[in-house]
């Protein structure tokens, strides 16, 4: 499927995610998000037990948060990158810069259109 505009007019895309078993997510495409990819808690299960690393991150108010990071391999089509990438609570996928880097992303507002190659 190809990327798209929700009622609200934010971009999202499907990815498929490797991790035991792989699956098909949508994805909010979030440009402030540095990282790879959050995926809801419920996905945890598909992964290895431990992070591969821990990292703070500075949230909006300017805490910080520790993170178990995990390595997750990302597919979008052709595309395939193993970026970083944790769980949170949230019932909604983010993928990031990270996984967006070296590919071309427009978000059209004036034509509502949103594209990724």
């Amino acid at each position: 499927m190809n990327p798209y505009l929700d009622i609200q007019k934010n971009p999202h895309i499907q990815v498929k995610v490797d991790g035991k078993e792989s699956f098909v997510i949508d994805c909010f495409i979030d440009t402030g998000f540095t990282g790879g990819i959050i995926l809801p808690i419920k996905y945890k299960n598909y992964f290895q037990d431990k992070p591969n690393f821990m990292q703070r991150f500075i949230l909006a108010d300017g805490s910080l948060m520790p993170v178990g990071l995990y390595k997750i391999r990302v597919g979008y089509k052709n595309i395939n990158k193993v970026v970083s990438g944790f769980f949170t609570k949230s019932k909604e996928a983010l993928i990031g810069i990270e996984f967006l880097t070296g590919l071309r992303f427009i978000l059209d507002l004036k034509k509502f259109t949103v594209s990724l190659d």
